[in-house]
């Protein structure tokens, strides 16, 4: 989003992270409120309705977004059904998963070590991506045709 953003809707990087700042607002908020519901509810279900409700962020960006997009209309809506999806997620994820079977005196590593694979899987995941829909761009590109090499 923050590409597509910067380079096709020409936002430069201060504005793109003041229109992205909602996103973290709504994954602490919803990470807060999953805290009250997994003991009444487990962690499974909330993961599933959170990986619903990401699915369906994406999807309405995959259908909405084109350059001509604007950003409340196009990108909005979706980055916040896909930021409540990540903050149904990310609660049950670290706060249950991570840290089970482990005994208090090592839930701190476990936790770390939770956050390491995030950032390292993060930007493997990003760096790849990125080198994916660069490659497709060049590919929809139109050049010029090739001269042939002149004597």
């Amino acid at each position: 989003m923050t590409y597509f953003e910067q380079q096709v809707m020409h936002f430069d990087a201060i504005k793109t992270g003041f229109l992205l700042l909602p996103v973290s607002l709504i994954i602490a908020g919803a990470s807060q409120a999953m805290r009250r519901l997994i003991p009444r509810y487990g962690p499974r279900p909330l993961v599933s309705i959170g990986t619903a409700l990401l699915a369906a962020g994406l999807l309405f960006w995959h259908f909405r977004i084109s350059a001509g997009s604007g950003y409340w209309d196009s990108i909005s809506p979706g980055l916040v059904i896909a930021a409540l999806g990540v903050g149904f997620i990310f609660a049950p994820v670290t706060t249950i998963t991570a840290v089970a079977g482990v005994r208090d005196t090592d839930s701190g590593i476990a936790s770390a070590t939770l956050n390491v694979g995030q950032q390292i899987g993060g930007s493997i995941g990003l760096a790849a991506l990125a080198a994916v829909v660069l490659a497709r761009a060049a590919i929809n590109v139109k050049r010029p045709e090739a001269q042939p090499p002149r004597d």
